[in-house]
């Protein structure tokens, strides 16, 4: 396993708390991204924990106004990408309830609410 100068590790966490993948940290610092996905699974840090963190980075990002299109060269994806995996990641988190409009009426409606 290659060994990481505290720099380094410092650089590899901070990429994790702020949701980047493994492949694009491997490419900044020019090692294979085995290398990187190795070093992650040795501490216990799972993909889907970068995601969430990513997820909520990207939130936070357009929350200061920050556009999608900036966000999206700096993650390597698409600006329609962020879209879509923010509304799936919203969607997998609440629960979808369908109940009656009223105890006579057939209509019904949708209403969505985060767990």
């Amino acid at each position: 396993m290659t060994k990481f100068n505290a720099k380094q590790r410092n650089f590899i966490e901070n990429a994790w708390n702020h949701g980047f993948s493994d492949r694009i940290i491997a490419k900044k610092l020019s090692v294979p991204y085995l290398v990187i996905y190795t070093y992650r699974r040795s501490l216990g840090l799972s993909v889907i924990t970068v995601s969430e963190n990513r997820y909520d980075t990207w939130i936070q990002l357009i929350e200061k106004g920050v556009s999608l299109e900036a966000i999206a060269e700096q993650y390597e994806v698409n600006p329609y990408s962020i879209k879509i995996m923010l509304w799936r990641a919203w969607f997998k988190n609440s629960h979808f309830v369908v109940t009656k409009t009223s105890a006579n009426s057939p209509q019904m409606k949708a209403g969505f609410y985060f767990c």
